[in-house]
C-alpha cells in the first residue's frame, strides 16, 4: 500500500450530507479486503455530534473553539502551521 488519500474538512455539525458521504466512503473502504490505498481523515475544527464517525478508523480531530467567530480567527492564525505539519 504505497498510496495515501487524506480527506481534510473544516468544522461540521455531524448531521449533514458531507458527514453521510464520508461515513459511507469509510464503510465501503473497511469492507474492501484488498485496499490499494490508505484512507485517512482529518477534521480541523471539530463537530457538534461525533456519532457519525463510527466507520472511520484512521481519523484525527483538531478541536477549535465552538464559537464560530473565534474559530474563524483560529483558522486564519493556525491553519498554515497545521497544513505544514500534516
Amino acid at each position: 500500500m504505497d498510496k495515501k488519500v487524506l480527506l481534510i474538512t473544516p468544522f461540521m455539525t455531524g448531521f449533514g450530507g458531507t458527514e453521510t458521504v464520508i461515513s459511507n466512503l469509510f464503510k465501503r473502504y473497511n469492507e474492501d479486503s484488498y485496499q490499494k490505498v490508505k484512507l485517512e481523515y482529518i477534521n480541523i475544527g471539530g463537530f457538534t455530534d461525533e456519532d457519525w464517525q463510527e466507520n472511520i478508523k484512521n481519523n484525527k480531530v483538531i478541536k477549535l473553539s465552538d464559537n464560530k467567530y473565534v474559530r474563524k480567527l483560529q483558522y486564519l492564525a493556525f491553519l498554515p502551521f497545521i497544513m505544514f505539519f500534516i
